[in-house]
Order: C-alpha cells, then sequence, then structure tokens
C-alpha cells in the first residue's frame, strides 16, 4: 500500500516540473508581451519556489518507498 501512495504522490510531480521549466525556457526578457519587471521577478520567484517543493515531494515519496520495502531475506 505504502508504495502504491509514494507511486501517486510522485505521479504528477513531473509533467509539473517539466511545464515550469518549460515556462521559465519559453519566457524570453525583451519580448513586449513581458514590460513589466515586476512580472519577471514574480515568474522567477515562483517557478524557483515549485521546483524546490517538487523536489522536496519526490524525496519524501521515495523514502516512503524506500520505508515501505520488506527487508531482505535471510
Amino acid at each position: 500500500m505504502a508504495r502504491q501512495v509514494a507511486h501517486e504522490i510522485k505521479n504528477p510531480l513531473t509533467p509539473m516540473k517539466l511545464s515550469v521549466q518549460h515556462l521559465r525556457r519559453a519566457y524570453q526578457p525583451g519580448d513586449e508581451r513581458f514590460t513589466d519587471a515586476r512580472f519577471e521577478g514574480l515568474l522567477d520567484r515562483t517557478s524557483g519556489t515549485l521546483i524546490e517543493q517538487i523536489d522536496a515531494l519526490s524525496r519524501i515519496a521515495s523514502e516512503f518507498a524506500s520505508f515501505a520495502r520488506l527487508p531482505r531475506r535471510r
């Protein structure tokens, strides 16, 4: 059951992280659609925070999955 929970936590994390990374790459300073300097700072802080939290959740899920493994047979 613990492995399934860990899998369900990790499942949406990869597309979330890839989407945020894509958003950061797609933003090009100087593009006339993004002239507000406040938006640039907000985008950078928000995407950085999201990536950090996604990494933290991934670590938690991995540790939970490791905890759920049965000990090796002797």
